[in-house]
């Protein structure tokens, strides 16, 4: 879940504000993100669940459960999952505050970080999702929450180690992005060999080595992936139409594929997503933690 903080009726209230919040979420199930110019706010993350990657000035950070980072603004930066689903709680912010702030508070720049409990984090970032939700006045109160999140977050991390971009990191990355733009067009291995200008079995050993796992397996589980993101966001579409948009040529297998990851078909998924995503709103309106 993605929120954009909307400031409409309070435009006269927001201009003095140190801080400004402009994103919340909680519970994302994180896409691939390719900013080359970064974005005009700052974000900070904490992973809840699965695993990626966050790329940042030539240096490549894994991110687990329990890991997070921080992201300046207009800086170049990337980050994918790794895993089937990346689950992040995030906030985005600007204000004339927050340079300073940062700075006092001995994080300043873009960075990794591991937390030692990330528990304040997630109340925190929930609890400003129902401010926004209570539709009141609630420019003031999301400052003073951003602010207050800010200033405990150096007592709850610290930084990750990162891994500098080896020529076989950046040829991962390549074939990444690429199975990220083009999985939809029923792409396969020869497919991505040409694009890099290497062998297929060059580029599965390589793969296999980096990841963990194998690119067929990567290419698979992406697809699945955008297959669930699709089922949850446009609960009409019918199987197939998901089936064919997240790359698979036919519904009975993508079906087949699909109950191998979750253990359940496509419509179950569905069924029991949307279910379990209205109790999670039903919480999150009565301010249960």
């Amino acid at each position: 879940m993605m929120i954009s903080v909307n400031y409409s009726t309070q435009a006269a209230r927001i201009s003095s504000l140190p801080l400004r919040v402009q994103l919340l979420g909680v519970a994302h199930q994180q896409e691939h993100v390719v900013r080359p110019s970064g974005l005009h706010v700052f974000q900070c993350f904490a992973c809840r669940r699965g695993s990626g990657v966050f790329v940042v000035d030539g240096e490549e950070h894994n991110i687990r459960e329990g890991e997070g980072f921080l992201i300046y603004p207009r800086v170049s930066h990337e980050y994918y999952a790794t895993s089937g689903d990346w689950e992040l709680d995030f906030f985005a912010f600007d204000g004339a505050l927050a340079y300073g702030l940062l700075e006092c508070l001995d994080m300043p720049e873009s960075h990794a970080y591991h937390f030692f409990d990330q528990t304040y984090f997630r109340q925190s970032v929930e609890h400003m999702v129902r401010m926004h939700r209570e539709k009141g006045e609630y420019a003031y109160a999301l400052s003073a929450a951003c602010y207050d999140l800010l200033v405990h977050l150096p007592h709850m991390i610290e930084p990750l180690t990162a891994v500098a971009l080896s020529s076989e990191n950046v040829l991962i990355s390549s074939i990444i992005a690429y199975v990220e733009e083009r999985y939809a067009d029923y792409i396969n291995l020869d497919d991505i060999a040409r694009h890099c200008s290497y062998s297929k079995e060059y580029l599965c050993a390589v793969f296999k080595k980096e990841m963990n796992q194998t690119l067929n397996s990567f290419l698979t589980g992406v697809r699945v992936s955008k297959a669930r993101v699709d089922l949850l966001q446009n609960p009409q579409k019918r199987i197939r139409d998901v089936a064919e948009d997240a790359g698979f040529r036919s519904a009975s297998y993508f079906c087949k594929v699909f109950r191998q990851y979750e253990s359940v078909s496509p419509d179950q998924y569905r069924k029991q997503r949307n279910a379990d995503r209205a109790r999670g709103t039903t919480t999150l309106e009565h301010g249960i933690a």
